[in-house]
């Protein structure tokens, strides 16, 4: 990561405070305390985190433990054993595992000083660099919409059944006519999450006033749901699905630092603008919508 960036700061205090943890053998900062330290919402900080670094929470923390075991190793007088459960492993044989699969080398080996400034340099040379490019970004508000929901796990397969069902629904309501739009909420990151666990709720916007607030069932899978709208920074993506999460990586590395603002405690919504059935996927085009909060001039005083 560019050290000029404005939010490395507040990566680093995230890093001092897991280095820190490491050091003193123990309990690591959750989650609350992380963003905290970073000054980010824990609604938004696994998205911010991965946007910024590269690689993830749970990588970062490994990383870390490997580096912090690997000092360790250099006293003699410490088993084995207690360096990694001192770190963070839960035995002396997940340790060896991980050393082995991050490192290809055992603990034992790294005993020497040679070996651990090479295992040190290498941990290095594989932590990932955040390559968020600048995009284009327009701030727009949205109104409340309702919609038909079902969530979908698994990949695009999932997604696409998901809709088939809602527009089934639709279609038996007799609803149809008054479909405005395809809508999604994509809750885990899937370069980062086995495909076949990724969670997705798919969302077909229903015009006019027919539906109660979310939570109410519509027929089996299919429930109600009431979508605030709100202040979001949209970028458009064209081409394939998979140049969404780069999209958002974008918005949070490139242009939220230096936008002047803030992110809100809501999802990130998709509103897939082409049927990818009838539309060449380099076609395709999806409006990526990055929740943000309240412009100040649209708070209202209270004496």
């Amino acid at each position: 990561m560019n050290t000029t960036h404005p939010y490395e700061p507040r990566v680093q205090a995230v890093v001092s405070a897991l280095a820190d943890a490491l050091d003193r053998g123990g309990e690591l900062p959750d989650l609350g305390e992380l963003a905290a330290r970073a000054h980010f919402s824990p609604f938004h900080f696994h998205r911010l985190w991965r946007a910024l670094t590269g690689e993830t929470v749970g990588a970062t923390v490994l990383r870390l433990r490997l580096l912090r075991a690997v000092d360790l190793l250099a006293d003699e007088s410490r088993a084995v054993t207690d360096i990694a459960l001192a770190v963070g492993f839960g035995s002396s044989q997940a340790f060896a595992r991980v050393v082995r699969e991050q490192l290809d080398t055992t603990p034992t080996a790294l005993r020497e000083a040679d070996a651990r400034e090479e295992a040190r340099a290498r941990i290095e040379s594989r932590r990932p660099r955040a390559t968020a490019a600048p995009c284009q970004v327009e701030v727009v508000s949205l109104s409340p919409f309702r919609a038909l929901l079902q969530r979908a796990v698994g990949g695009e397969d999932a997604v696409a059944l998901a809709y088939g069902a809602l527009f089934e629904y639709a279609a038996s309501a007799g609803l149809l006519e008054r479909i405005d739009g395809l809508w999604g909420i994509d809750w885990d990151d899937r370069r980062d999450v086995d495909e076949a666990e990724c969670r997705a709720d798919c969302l077909v916007a229903i015009g006019g006033d027919a539906f109660s607030p979310s939570g109410e069932s519509a027929s089996g899978d299919v429930s109600l749901a009431r979508l605030d709208g709100g202040r979001y920074a949209r970028v458009r993506v064209v081409g394939s699905f998979r140049g969404i999460e780069p999209a958002i990586d974008a918005v949070l590395a490139a242009w939220l630092p230096g936008s002047g603002e803030a992110l809100r405690e809501a999802p990130v919504l998709l509103n897939y603008l082409d049927d990818p059935e009838t539309t060449p996927e380099a076609a395709l085009r999806t409006d990526v919508h990055v929740p943000l909060a309240m412009a100040y001039a649209q708070w209202t005083r209270v004496d």
